[in-house]
């Protein structure tokens, strides 16, 4: 558990940039936080997968769309390319493929939801296995 919640700070850390001054900003979101779906609404940036030996971090990064009639959608550039449905329900967070797609960008159905605050981003990890998606959005000032 200690070597995944590091491999996501590196991410984090990598991905956006930070300085050493923000890692004590970071906030931990218990169950009953994620309950309450507006904390998944809205596009997220997903710059790295991992199994359980690999990290990988991506060249050009997806975006992950989250909306509130739980559909979603993942764009690569310009170009949509995956259309979902999703549900949460505490940690328990449920993606459905909609188009049949040989590699679907979400392979299994269900994931382990856990979110993460810093000072300015949050991070969304989905764990169901040995497969993760690090998912990271911007907050709004």
């Amino acid at each position: 558990m200690r070597l995944l919640f590091a491999l996501m700070t590196l991410v984090t850390i990598t991905s956006c940039n930070q300085n050493k001054s923000n890692k004590s900003n970071l906030t931990h979101l218990n169950d009953s936080d994620i309950s309450d779906n507006k904390d998944i609404f809205g596009t997220w940036t997903m710059c790295a997968v991992s199994d359980s030996s690999t990290i990988t971090q991506m060249n050009v990064c997806p975006t992950i769309t989250f909306d509130s009639a739980g559909t979603g959608y993942v764009q690569k550039g310009i170009v949509i390319t995956e259309n979902f449905v999703w549900t949460l329900k505490k940690n328990d967070f449920k993606i459905e493929t909609r188009n049949r797609i040989s590699s679907p960008t979400f392979r299994d159905n269900r994931y382990y939801a856990y979110l993460t605050r810093q000072k300015d981003t949050t991070n969304l990890l989905l764990r169901h296995n040995n497969q993760s998606y690090y998912l990271t959005r911007l907050l709004r000032r």
